[in-house]
């Protein structure tokens, strides 16, 4: 059709994908993402346990090691002036992160009852 950007449309009946020949990665994916889910169902019945493991992976990724990596990548761009305590905060960003995502994993109880009765203040 006219007027669609790059990667958008069709050519011969054939859908184009955004790279070349990935029209079927998609479907692929989808499909091996919906296997997984499944199979993961099939084992897991603690779903408390896949909540910390979703979040202990969030801290790892999303809090720690995403930012710390670009953070990093942009300080040796051209024309940037990032020094030598830039470096280290994003190694610290890293570095503390990924263990903390690590302690994560291991302590995974975080003792609600307890907490409920040493607290001041009560809801």
């Amino acid at each position: 059709g006219g007027g669609e950007g790059p990667g958008v449309g069709s050519e011969g009946g054939v859908e184009r994908g955004l790279l070349p020949g990935s029209a079927g990665a998609v479907p692929a994916a989808a499909a091996g993402i919906a296997g997984s889910v499944m199979a993961c169902a099939f084992v897991v019945t603690d779903l408390g346990l896949m909540t910390v493991l979703g979040g202990t992976l969030s801290v790892g990724g999303f809090v720690a090691l995403a930012p710390g990596l670009v953070g990093l990548w942009l300080s040796h761009k051209p024309g940037v002036r990032a020094g030598f305590c830039w470096r280290v905060a994003m190694h610290t960003l890293i570095w503390g992160g990924l263990a903390l995502s690590v302690a994560g994993v291991f302590l995974r109880d975080n003792s609600a009852a307890e907490l409920g009765t040493r607290c001041w203040w009560t809801v």
